[in-house]
């Protein structure tokens, strides 16, 4: 049997993913119309327009970000980064609500309602933790490590620790 005969028999194997081909954009998630994830789903593109608007048109008043907390029953909730930042929006008030009357999708804001919500700080790093043996502890392990000859990783790992904790006592 010739060896391009075998090899027409065989199929190759296809991976269950296909990569992406290069220049063709991916898709946007699309919910099936009506359901109640559609409704959810553009609910939160509102929210995103109008919050990306707001932006914009504060931007020239106001030269510090501002955030876009909530709109209900008139009162319009923004977010501060600093007290100093919520000062100066406060006394930029009548400015900046006359500025959102005359804006077409925030003509119902009778009032401005001022929040500090401040960058989130950094992760705090952990405190390293300590380990601390007796004199006692410290040289029963050693002694085990030397009594071990069958498992020498076990006599290394035993002695490591020995002399990691040996300076330290615990309370």
């Amino acid at each position: 049997m010739p060896k391009n005969s075998v090899e027409k028999t065989v199929k190759p194997v296809t991976p269950a993913v296909r990569p992406r081909r290069a220049g063709r954009p991916l898709r946007r998630f699309q919910p099936a119309p009506h359901s109640p994830l559609f409704e959810l789903y553009e609910r939160a593109g509102a929210w995103e327009r109008k919050s990306r608007a707001l932006q914009e048109s504060l931007r020239l008043i106001l030269p510090t970000p501002v955030g876009f907390g909530g709109l209900q029953g008139g009162v319009l909730t923004l977010h501060c980064q600093s007290s100093a930042d919520l000062t100066r929006a406060r006394f930029m008030n009548s400015q900046l609500l006359g500025a959102l009357q005359q804006e077409p999708g925030w003509r119902q804001v009778r009032q401005i309602r001022w929040r500090i919500r401040p960058p989130e700080p950094p992760a705090r790093k952990l405190p390293e933790a300590r380990r601390s043996l007796s004199t006692e502890s410290c040289a029963l392990l050693a002694s085990l490590a030397d009594a071990s000859p069958k498992q020498p990783r076990l006599a290394v790992a035993l002695r490591r620790l020995s002399s990691a904790t040996a300076g330290q006592v615990k309370p």
